[in-house]
């Protein structure tokens, strides 16, 4: 990761003073412009975050269901690395499970499997979850593209 940043730092001018999140999909560090970067470690998951960005720009979309979300500011194609806007709550972040549904489709998802989600879901957000289901589809009407992937680090209220 040191040799990331390094390289991110001189291609596009920038200092990373703090880590401020870390997962199973990549990092995301703060920058010394108020803007944050995160390195996505597959490319598969960069490029989906990528396509969600770029579908909420193009559409104009600036909240989703009363929700702030970061703009993406930059995207390095080769560091798998988007640079976005630091928001602060309520808000909605990370999108790399953000799927088109025929992509849910080519998954194999069967009414189990889906159950068992939306079981998970409602027990980790417990009388939250009314209002993250709607965040959640009203996420996919606009975009066409569904979250698979809710937490209480991705939803923010306050």
């Amino acid at each position: 990761m040191e040799e990331l940043l390094k390289i991110y730092s001189q291609i596009y001018h920038v200092q990373f003073p703090d880590r401020i999140g870390e997962g199973k999909d990549g990092e995301v560090f703060k920058t010394d412009r108020d803007s944050a970067v995160k390195f996505l470690h597959i490319n598969e998951y960069f490029q989906r975050e990528v396509r969600a960005y770029k579908v909420l720009n193009e559409l104009g979309i600036n909240r989703i269901a009363g929700l702030n979300f970061p703009k993406m500011v930059n995207c390095d194609d080769l560091l798998w690395a988007i640079e976005m806007t630091i928001v602060q709550p309520p808000f909605i972040v990370d999108f790399v499970s953000a799927y088109t549904d025929e992509e849910i489709e080519h998954l194999g998802f069967d009414d189990d499997v889906a159950a068992e989600r939306e079981a998970f879901w409602i027990e980790r957000f417990g009388d939250r979850w009314p209002r993250v289901s709607q965040i959640r589809d009203e996420f996919h009407r606009l975009t066409g593209l569904m979250l698979l992937d809710l937490s209480q680090n991705n939803i923010r209220f306050e």
